[in-house]
């Protein structure tokens, strides 16, 4: 399977090709996305200006390749708070996959996406992440279970 588990690791220090996290259409940053941005905060710019314009779906994603690493935001959810779908977090995933194939991304670290602020239960979660990277072994999903701040 091409989907490992790591517990108590930080997702931006688990070695790999770059990271993901789930964030909302309207530009609200809270949780995770608040660190990510923070680290990033050029990409914090992109991504609220992005959203003010209305550009993004639920089910979408905003890759981000800073040479060394990627990111990509993936929208789980279009209102901040506990509103994330399963619907969008699939989409989000299988546009995330094929974007990694094309650009020959091979590990990405992902956190519980849509859990947490998002309010979706991992045990929903966890088989829909485990059935869009199964038995594809071009690209390689690290899910840190316990997210620590690094």
């Amino acid at each position: 399977m091409a989907v490992t588990y790591h517990e108590e690791t930080s997702l931006f220090d688990l070695p790999a090709d770059g990271f993901c996290h789930g964030c909302n259409t309207k530009g609200v940053i809270g949780g995770l996305a608040n660190d990510v941005f923070s680290r990033l905060p050029d990409m914090k710019t992109v991504y609220k200006m992005a959203c003010l314009q209305g550009t993004f779906e639920g089910g979408d994603i905003f890759p981000c390749d800073f040479e060394t690493f990627w990111v990509y935001n993936l929208f789980t959810q279009e209102e901040p708070g506990a509103n994330a779908e399963l619907g969008f977090v699939r989409e989000a995933l299988v546009r995330m996959r094929d974007h990694m194939k094309e650009n020959e991304v091979r590990t990405m670290n992902l956190p519980q996406v849509g859990c947490g602020i998002g309010g979706l239960d991992w045990v929903d979660v966890r088989p829909v992440v485990e059935e869009v990277f199964a038995g594809d072994d071009a690209v390689i999903l690290q899910v840190v279970t316990r997210t620590t701040f690094g």
